[in-house]
């Protein structure tokens, strides 16, 4: 065998050059291994072929580091060379790959007019090299103020008059511009005032452009009062590997969705200076309207909690005249993703009310805890504030009769060609993100989900589908929360520095949820200092969450799975049940107490009662809409009007973020797990949604994943 240069041969002297070699490629495609690790735990995809590759080139480096100097060593020098021929053949192959592929991504960005979809309402047109021929997110106004029928006339009138396109002659134009306008004055009704409003058509263009059929739509139902300007804006998407990329941002549509599939894709008309009671971004009565193929499915059924007007409930009159069986001829079915009210609450009003009789859609515990919740708002509303026109209890029950549960991964065919499937969001118990295939199209719907396990629900999980849209929720998309353990003592020292000055802790929660993550948290924490400080539930809780989790006990992590047979985790030793007499006792106590955003409710009551104090403590742990006064609370308002009464705020106020949705990095996990190949935001403020301003563009929370966005400009013809 030939003596090789770094060989401890007798008579042969080793050079160093070889092993210092050696050591740098060991030390190089170590850093590789350590960076492909890293980027796949924080959610990143990274191809396995490639990650196998730096391994082994590591761990053989490091061979041909240290058994060389051994002896009967086996491998002579032209081997070795031939090693590293090899090894850096890949490698180029591999740069060759990426950037081959990120000259197709920038190529692709300047063919499709679209691949991100931010906001409550936009639109997605895809360019001709695409799956589909053409693809469309056309969307309603939300679904909140009525329209007259002069609003609706002035609307159809607009569509058939742009419908022409660039054919049609100067009267069709003008005729378009006189709809616009009528519809604009259409402000009688409330559905829009306008205030030196000029009205424009967006997208006539798009007549005539032989895009082809339309294949999907989406509408979105929700809002709060607020202004917005019509048309799109370019924004950046920061923080891609491929650089800063382009997007459409939401923008104000004012009056019905039309859609027009004869030889052009989409037609929307807006103002493009204008007010309404409308506002595209906010957190609350969820409703959303989407149309896969020829068949359209309606996405969770919420109320605001921050309004006690027309605005409280979606306006279905946008879809439909409410009559027996005119929603059954446009909506296939109704699908709800948990039982949270911002996201069933309308569901008694749309079935009783408005007349919706088709098929219902939710998990098993979403059935059970549904009309719970549903009753308990009720009883608040109607007996507690006297409002008449609501929905009774017989409504609910007769809601409920409506519904078709689904298990987790259980495919179920509506018809001969919807078919859904519901997946794991971790959000609350009996929480589902849902699947909807038509054809050879899809759509995932997330509703809420979390990506981060707890203590006693697991991670949202879903297969690759690779579906056409991925809707998601983003009411954390610009925040990256610090760690679990981190949040955890930070608000156990905030509560127990209350409670050692004599101070009273109120933790506004909603029944179940948040509140058995935050009560197990306390228990362990008194459990380990020996506290006697008093800690209660609002009464009624701790049976329904002993019942519900008892009933469904599969739906919780596998720890509280394998501990629940020899101990209820949620029999609680130190939290007791709170009688409202209890408030006005001395000393110090912590009290959770529903609900969540001291709208109404035993939470609210204490509240008035505390928050005069200074020694007391108010602890925000989830989210709170805009309008209740849990938001007012949070924005700093010292002085707040409850009831007709001023309440003077003395109290400390903390924000502390145990909310069960996802931020930033969750959403771009959940995109990595489903590889769609579109995105749109929804359920999300704009301060949450997107970063502060930068110039003229707007920046969205998070990045995108390079493979799974197109870098995307507004098209010509949007």
């Amino acid at each position: 065998m030939p003596s090789l240069p770094m060989c401890s041969a007798p008579g042969h002297s080793p050079r160093p050059a070889a092993p210092i070699f050696n050591f740098l490629v060991l030390y190089y495609y170590c850093t590789l291994s350590l960076r492909d690790h890293i980027l796949l735990v924080n959610g990143s995809r990274i191809h396995s072929w490639w990650l196998i590759h730096h391994y082994l080139s590591a761990l053989l480096s490091g061979i041909l580091l240290v058994w060389p100097d051994l002896p009967n060593f086996p491998v002579t020098r032209q081997q070795i060379n031939l090693f590293y021929i090899i090894v850096g053949a890949i490698q180029l192959l591999q740069f060759r790959y990426q950037m081959g592929r990120l000259r197709t991504l920038r190529t692709l960005g300047k063919r499709r007019p679209l691949d991100v979809v931010s906001g409550d309402a936009a639109i997605v047109v895809d360019g001709p090299g695409s799956r589909t021929a053409s693809s469309i997110l056309s969307p309603v106004s939300p679904l909140t103020p009525s329209v007259s029928a002069a609003s609706t006339a002035a609307m159809a009138a607009a569509v058939a008059a742009a419908s022409a396109g660039s054919s049609a002659s100067a009267t069709a134009t003008a005729a378009a511009t006189a709809a616009a306008a009528s519809l604009a004055a259409a402000g009688d009704s409330g559905a829009l005032t306008s205030t030196e409003s000029t009205p424009g058509v967006i997208c006539p263009p798009l007549a005539g452009a032989g895009v082809g059929g339309s294949t999907s739509s989406v509408a979105v139902a929700g809002g709060a009062t607020g202004r917005a300007r019509s048309g799109s804006r370019e924004g950046g998407l920061l923080g891609s590997t491929i650089g800063r990329l382009n997007m459409i941002l939401p923008f104000l549509i004012a009056g019905q969705m039309c859609q027009l599939f004869n030889g052009f894709s989409c037609l929307v008309i807006a103002f493009s200076r204008g007010r309404s009671d409308i506002d595209l971004y906010d957190v609350g009565r969820s409703c959303v309207l989407v149309k896969i193929g020829n068949k359209q499915v309606m996405f969770d059924c919420g109320m605001h909690m921050g309004y006690e007007d027309h605005r409280r409930f979606p306006n279905f009159s946008l879809i439909a005249n409410p009559s027996p069986g005119s929603f059954e001829k446009v909506i296939d079915a109704v699908i709800i993703t948990h039982f949270h009210l911002d996201h069933c609450g309308a569901l008694p009003h749309f079935t009783e009310k408005c007349g919706y009789n088709g098929p219902i859609y939710m998990t098993h515990p979403t059935k059970a805890i549904s009309p719970i919740l549903l009753e308990d708002f009720r009883r608040i509303v109607v007996e507690k504030k006297g409002e008449s026109d609501f929905f009774t209890t017989e409504d609910i029950w007769n809601c409920m009769k409506k519904v078709v549960t689904v298990n987790i991964h259980q495919t179920i065919k509506v018809d001969d060609e919807l078919e859904i499937r519901a997946y794991y969001a971790g959000h609350v118990i009996g929480a589902a993100m849902f699947h909807i295939r038509v054809g050879h199209q899809s759509v995932v719907y997330t509703g809420d989900y979390n990506m981060t396990p707890d203590r006693h629900l697991g991670a949202a999980w879903i297969e690759p589908l690779r579906p056409d849209l991925l809707i998601t929720e983003s009411t954390y998309a610009t925040t990256v929360r610090e760690s679990k353990r981190a949040r955890e003592r930070d608000f156990l020292t905030k509560v127990h520095e209350c409670v050692s000055r004599g101070g009273k802790v109120l933790i506004p929660c909603f029944a179940l949820g948040r509140a058995q993550e935050l009560c197990i948290l306390i228990e362990q924490f008194w459990d380990r200092n020996n506290l006697s400080v008093p800690v209660y539930f609002s009464a009624g809780m701790t049976d329904k969450a002993n019942h519900y989790y008892k009933l469904f006990i599969n739906w919780t992590n596998d720890r509280i799975k394998k501990t629940f047979v020899r101990r209820n985790a949620f029999d609680f030793k130190y939290i007791r049940s709170f009688d409202r007499s209890y408030a006005d006792l001395p000393g110090p106590m912590v009290l959770f107490a529903t609900p969540g955003m001291l709208h109404a409710g035993t939470s609210l009551e204490v509240f008035k009662k505390w928050a005069p104090d200074p020694r007391n403590m108010l602890i925000m742990p989830g989210y709170c809409v805009a309008g209740t006064v849990g938001a007012r609370v949070l924005a700093g308002q010292k002085e707040i009007e409850i009831d007709k009464k001023y309440i003077p705020v003395n109290l400390s106020v903390r924000n502390m973020s145990f909310s069960a949705h996802a931020d930033a990095k969750g959403i771009m996990q959940l995109i990595h797990m489903a590889k769609p190949r579109k995105v749109m935001l929804v359920h999300g403020e704009k301060k949450k949604m997107y970063a502060p301003p930068r110039g003229n563009s707007l920046s969205i929370g998070f990045p995108p994943p390079p493979a799974d966005v197109c870098p995307a400009r507004p098209s010509s013809r949007v």
